[in-house]
């Protein structure tokens, strides 16, 4: 056999070969021929491993979205939640003209002495006090209630005695509604009287008697309101008693003044 002879048998015999592998390998199933899935062990630039991805938020969705170039696209926050605002009180007018709902407390001591043709005999300076309740404590009208009282000592010619009146007064009170209030007064009041002798009487006399008496008090003050509640107050009062039973003199009208240091709460 010569050399021709042979090559051509080597070439039949590698055709033949090729012809059987690739005879085989269409015979083999399609998902044998499927490339095996790249190692989870490598990261990619584009893509983290998915252990490396961060837990999603609640109430953000699973998945990230993807930039046209790859990269991860940031996701907007959700909008903050505003809570509802509480419903506007309805403010309180205050009235500058009379407000009842403005009730304050006060109460002094000050001297206190009478006079007048109706006294035929001599009283010495004695202690006036009072204490009251006003509604309207920061209006320009106000009106009060108070119970008064006072005590002085008497010289007649009975003896020595003690001069003591207790009542009730009511009044109408016009003041400027600032912190510092000055103010006007006036009203009606009742008040009893009694004479009470500390010494023997040489003779008869008007001690040991009591009148109750009809009284129409005045007057004026000034007010100072310290922080929100606390007040002082300097208050002077005149009070016209038209009816005095305790003397024998033609005129019977008697007069009082009582000059006082005053504190008070306002609610």
């Amino acid at each position: 056999m010569n050399c021709r002879a042979r090559n051509r048998i080597s070439i039949l015999a590698g055709a033949a070969g090729l012809l059987v592998a690739l005879s085989a390998w269409a015979q083999t199933a399609p998902e044998d021929r499927t490339p095996p899935p790249p190692s989870t062990d490598q990261a990619t630039d584009e893509q983290p491993p998915p252990q490396a991805l961060p837990a999603c938020p609640p109430g953000e969705q699973a998945a990230t979205p993807t930039a046209p170039s790859g990269e991860a696209a940031a996701v907007p926050p959700p909008p903050p939640v505003t809570p509802a605002a509480p419903a506007p009180r309805e403010a309180r007018r205050h009235n500058r003209i009379f407000a009842p709902q403005e009730i304050a407390l006060t109460t002094g001591a000050g001297p206190s002495n009478y006079f007048g043709t109706a006294l035929n005999s001599t009283v010495d300076v004695g202690a006036g006090w009072d204490a009251r309740v006003m509604f309207g404590a920061h209006s320009a009208i106000a009106l009060e209630a108070g119970y008064v009282g006072a005590s002085n000592d008497i010289d007649t010619a009975a003896g020595h005695g003690r001069l003591d009146s207790q009542g009730l007064d009511g009044d109408l009170r016009l003041q400027l509604p600032t912190v510092v209030q000055p103010y006007v007064f006036g009203g009606v009041g009742y008040n009893h009287m009694t004479v009470t002798p500390t010494a023997a009487p040489s003779n008869a006399g008007p001690l040991s008697q009591t009148d109750d008496q009809v009284t129409v008090p005045a007057g004026a003050g000034l007010t100072g309101y310290i922080g929100r509640h606390a007040t002082v107050d300097l208050r002077g009062t005149y009070r016209f008693i038209p009816d005095n039973g305790l003397t024998e003199m033609s005129t019977r009208n008697l007069h009082q003044w009582v000059a006082q240091a005053r504190v008070g709460y306002v609610f």
